[in-house]
């Protein structure tokens, strides 16, 4: 074997050992952060200086996992960087901790999100998932422009929160027949709307979900709109 091949096998294990002890570092955090006062403390305890971002950013994802978040917000301010949770529709504040990590932690972001990290005074959209032992997470990233630096949104799509049936969503019964009859129509549309964390995307998979069979191909299109 030649010396490229040679190492293009060893970064190829090195990748796998590095996926597996993410696994398992990432299982074991949303174990212990049952709370959202456990993730700021874990979070306050985090040493920067000796620790890899890869680690912080870890924490912020298991984290999410763990309360169930819908989405992630990472704000800067005048002298701080905000994080936010989303969950059931609501924020909540996480920790506000120092701008010079998130320079570090939102060009790791970007990186895994296939984004470019020198663009820095226009949206950008992009995505990766994280892997756990028994589920693969998407993440779908938004990082927008604003007045001390880059918002980063994250959305999680959790299959686990996202599994559900027609039943599950809580419609009214007569909604729910409504809804019935309109996906077995062969054409149409339906209008799904409501405020950010209402639960949009997860009533269109739940649909998509319901209309998946072998016999059709099915297309999911998304545009987003930026207004400033």
């Amino acid at each position: 074997m030649s010396i490229e091949g040679k190492l293009s096998n060893l970064r190829k294990e090195s990748e796998e050992r590095e996926a597996r002890v993410q696994k398992e570092r990432l299982a074991s955090l949303i174990g212990k952060l049952v709370s959202l006062d456990l993730i700021t403390n874990e979070i306050n305890n985090f040493d920067f200086q000796n620790q890899p971002t890869a680690f912080f950013l870890d924490i912020i994802f298991a984290g999410a996992l763990a309360s169930r978040a819908s989405d992630i917000h990472l704000e800067p301010e005048s002298e701080k960087i905000r994080l936010r949770y989303r969950v059931d529709g609501l924020l909540y504040d996480i920790i506000r901790f120092p701008l010079e990590w998130y320079k570090l932690l939102l060009s790791r972001i970007k990186h895994q999100a296939n984004l470019k990290i020198n663009i820095t005074d226009r949206p950008q959209d992009g995505r990766f998932s994280v892997h756990l032992p028994d589920k693969d997470v998407e993440l779908r990233v938004s990082v927008i422009p604003s007045e001390y630096g880059e918002t980063a949104v994250i959305r999680v799509l959790d299959p686990e929160t996202i599994n559900l049936q027609l039943a599950d969503l809580g419609l009214r019964a007569d909604d729910l027949a409504i809804i019935e009859e309109e996906l077995i129509s062969p054409n149409g549309m339906i209008l799904n709307t409501g405020p950010t964390g209402s639960g949009k995307t997860t009533t269109l998979y739940t649909f998509l979900k319901k209309k998946q069979t072998s016999e059709i191909k099915m297309f999911y299109l998304r545009y987003k709109y930026y207004n400033f």
